[in-house]
Formats: structure tokens, sequence, C-alpha cells
């Protein structure tokens, strides 16, 4: 016997999975998420060397001895 998501004697993320098994818009929850990620990688505007701000900070903390 399959089990689905409404049994009680499962956990938390079986019940999560088997949601995900047993629906039918899940393709489509893959096909949006490498759409996106395709117009993600094609859209954003790339550079050779960006001009990057990383801020920094130098701590010296003197320990008595």
């Amino acid at each position: 016997m399959e089990k689905r998501s409404y049994d009680p004697s499962m956990n938390l993320g079986q019940r999560i999975v088997a949601m995900f098994i047993d629906s039918k818009i899940t393709p489509l929850l893959v096909l949006v998420s490498i759409l996106v990620g395709l117009v993600a990688m094609f859209g954003l505007a790339r550079e050779e060397e960006p001009q990057i701000n990383v801020t920094i900070i130098d701590l010296h903390v003197d320990i008595p001895s």
C-alpha cells in the first residue's frame, strides 16, 4: 500500500515529500525554476573587472600579561 500525504504515521518531512510527489504542479515548478535561472544567467550585467567595494575593519586588541 502506498503512503499518501494524509497518512498520520508520517513525519513532517515525509508528508512534504509525498505532497510534491503526488502533485501535478511539481513539473511546472521545476520548469519555472529553470526558466528563472536562465533569465538570471543571461539577463544580468557582467563586467570583466567589476569595481567592488569591500568594507574591511582591522581590530587590534592588546591583552595584558
